[in-house]
């Protein structure tokens, strides 16, 4: 049988609440049990230091134990004045109004543990028995022992039987109030598990209806609890999902667009073959195969993605000097270059050190910045690159003096067959996935890639760990 969170919760303040309770009664009876112990100690060492006082003042003055049961029989006379001529008058009234009042037996013996007199259950003449013995205190004048004087509290005297009510009564008492902590805590725990539970209800509903492929189900955020943290992660979480699947849907409409267009005009091409229409001219068949290679490399382009976005991509480091990338294909692209009148230019650094990446991933993404100026660059246009390290990163910024990104572009510029510029013809600009791809491989080195609009153009710069001995 499973329980839910509030209920859970609801017998959880209850226990707390009779354990509670349980501890406090258990302490006030302990410490009322030994207060009371202690006080009854107390009043024992109190009679026993008035009745030596007062015994052996009476042994002082008479010089024998003669005569001494009128003091202690009958206790009440001695209260009264009535305890014989003489003797009232010298010691009513020296503190022991009270003595005996509770019960108490008080037994006078002499050196031989014979009693002489006591106020009750002892007979004079009696003998004190062995196992008693040790609980008398001796009796001196002048160091000569003159008897021995025995305080011994009934079992059944009034003040245990109090101490016994007072305990009871607290018992009692507590456990009332226990039981009134625990009915009020069930009611406190009822409404604090109903008002913890509610939030985490609704983040289960929420849940399925994601899970049921509504991706724009929310919860609302109230207070800066645990709970409102874990309200607001969901809602961070529940917009990632939203954004993956249009970026899902945004990719399978993409590559199909991508894909339809070569492969119409190669089904065309071959149908026009097939029929006769046109010949089979080695020309036709280069442009054939012009477009699979296209397709192949799309393909090919995609996978590698997939790969680094996934964090799957396998780099095979070593340390070599951004520059000398650059210089490689700087000679590579002379011929456009010249073309359009380009100024190409490498500005680096002093001591700038070696990355620790992959040779062939960061040449890719060379290439793919350098295609991307070079579109962009206009007619005696400049290309400037600058290397720098900071920060245990080498910082490659790639720089030309083309037209401004537009602002509202630049989140989408490294996204998946993104295109800005929509008069542009898709011989132009190419599959889209040229920065996607730049992205994907610096990221996978650990590195950063971003945009910045200057002044005079655009610089597009990307980060590497610098190599380490």
């Amino acid at each position: 049988m499973s329980f839910s969170l509030r209920k859970k919760i609801s017998v959880f303040f209850v226990v707390i609440a009779l354990v509670s309770s349980l501890a406090v009664t258990a302490i006030t009876i302990y410490n009322t049990n030994r207060l009371f112990a202690d006080y009854v100690g107390l009043r024992l060492e109190i009679k026993q230091e008035q009745w030596q006082g007062l015994l052996t003042s009476y042994y002082l003055e008479n010089g024998t134990w003669e005569g001494v049961e009128k003091i202690l029989s009958p206790v009440s006379g001695m209260r009264s004045g009535g305890m014989g001529p003489g003797v009232g008058r010298r010691f009513h009234g020296r503190g022991l109004q009270g003595m005996g009042r509770w019960g108490d037996t008080v037994v006078l013996a002499d050196s031989s543990y014979r009693v002489i007199a006591a106020t009750h259950s002892f007979s004079p003449g009696s003998i004190i028995p062995p196992e008693l013995r040790k609980r008398g205190e001796k009796l001196q004048v002048e160091g000569k022992n003159i008897g021995y004087l025995f305080i011994n509290p009934s079992e059944q005297n009034g003040l245990s039987e109090l101490e016994r009510q007072y305990t009871a009564s607290v018992l009692r008492t507590s456990l009332g109030v226990g039981a009134l902590i625990a009915l009020i805590a069930a009611l406190i725990g009822a409404f604090f598990g109903r008002r913890l539970t509610k939030p985490l209800q609704k983040l289960t509903a929420a849940t399925k209806r994601i899970a049921q492929g509504d991706r724009r189900s929310r919860v609302t955020v109230r207070g800066d609890n645990e709970i409102g943290e874990l309200a607001l992660s969901f809602n961070v979480m529940a917009e990632s999902l939203e954004k993956a699947d249009k970026a899902r849907r945004n990719l399978v409409a993409d590559v199909a667009h991508e894909l339809r267009n070569p492969l119409a005009i190669m089904r065309g091409q071959l149908e026009s073959i097939l029929e006769g229409r046109i010949e089979a001219k080695p020309e036709v068949i280069l442009s054939l195969n012009d477009e699979v290679l296209r397709l192949s490399r799309m393909v090919g382009d995609l996978q590698e993605l997939s790969l680094a976005e996934a964090g799957q991509l396998k780099l095979t480091r070593e340390q070599f000097f951004m520059k000398e990338l650059f210089e490689k294909y700087r000679e590579i692209l002379t011929p456009q270059l010249e073309e359009k009148e380009i100024k190409f230019c490498i500005a680096e650094d002093g001591g700038v050190p070696q990355v620790n990446a992959d040779r062939n991933r960061i040449q890719q993404v060379i290439l793919n910045l350098l295609a991307n100026a070079l579109r962009h660059v206009p007619h005696g246009g400049t290309i400037r690159v600058t290397i720098s390290e900071k920060n245990g990163q080498v910082t490659t910024k790639v720089f030309n003096s083309g037209s401004k990104i537009a602002e509202e572009e630049i989140p989408y510029l490294f996204e998946r067959f993104y295109k800005g510029d929509k008069s542009r013809t898709r011989k132009q600009s190419g599959t889209g996935l040229g920065l996607a791809i730049a992205k994907g491989f610096v990221e996978a080195h650990g590195g950063t890639i971003g945009v910045k609009n200057g002044e005079d153009g655009v610089s597009f710069y990307f980060t590497l760990p610098i190599f380490k001995n």
